[in-house]
């Protein structure tokens, strides 16, 4: 799932413009420096991670919370509003954890003036409508 996907899907989910999804490195592929934020390795103790590591849905109910694993963009209003039960319900933090593709490409660029696109530009308000609604 693309990151844009998921920021689009929790922007309408919880309304405009009040979360931010944090893609670690992306700025430093420009670099060469890719290597050094991997995250994800074969976690022969946790299969159901299918090669993304650590297992934070464990993790975050082994500190006694609980958590979500979210896969596909349609799964992403379902389980923020199973989260928001079970926080009423058990009074505990509840983390949705939404797993991303691994290796992503978004505008990033070394030099402000020369920054990569990898997908079309939004020209109208129905391409990007929380993005360019300002220029309407």
């Amino acid at each position: 799932m693309k990151p844009q996907r998921v920021y689009e899907e929790m922007n309408q989910a919880c309304g405009k413009d009040t979360c931010y999804v944090s893609t670690i490195g992306l700025s430093q592929r420009g670099f060469d420096m890719d290597f050094c934020v991997q995250l994800a390795f074969e976690n022969i103790n946790a299969p159901e991670t299918e090669g993304y590591g650590v297992d934070h849905v464990s993790v975050v109910e082994g500190l006694g919370c609980k958590a979500i694993r979210v896969r596909k963009p349609e799964e992403i209003p379902p389980a923020l509003a199973q989260a928001k039960k079970w926080m009423e319900e058990f009074r505990v933090p509840v983390v949705v954890e939404i797993i991303l593709e691994r290796v992503t490409n978004i505008a990033m660029g070394t030099e402000i003036n020369a920054i990569n696109e990898f997908e079309d530009l939004a020209e109208t308000a129905a391409d990007a409508p929380t993005a360019i609604s300002m220029l309407d």
